[in-house]
């Protein structure tokens, strides 16, 4: 391989390690196949495209415990139930806001 190929190669994989971090920011809503284990979630679908049913109280979030590269994610539940859930279904990065909301 020579030295235009390699750093072109290099530039390649820089611009998309970049992307992938800009997307992962709090508040942005994506597939499950696109987020990280250990990643705090909310507002997830339980069918694709069906729109946000799970996690959705205040305060609460659930956790991706397995690296979603199958067609199933393992996500762990606010309540502690460890849910499959189909990898294309989206959910939105963090946790819903209003965590004091007991106090108010």
């Amino acid at each position: 391989m020579t030295y235009a190929a390699d750093t072109s190669l290099r530039d390649k994989m820089m611009k998309q390690m970049a992307h992938l971090d800009i997307n992962a920011q709090v508040g942005t809503c994506m597939p499950l196949a696109s987020m990280r284990i250990g990643t705090l979630i909310y507002n997830i679908e339980m069918n694709p495209g069906q729109g946000g049913k799970l996690v959705r109280a205040a305060g609460s979030c659930a956790k991706i415990l397995k690296e979603p590269t199958s067609k199933y994610c393992l996500v762990k539940l606010p309540s502690g139930a460890e849910k499959l859930i189909d990898s294309q279904c989206r959910a939105t990065i963090d946790r819903v806001s209003l965590i004091n909301f007991s106090i108010l």
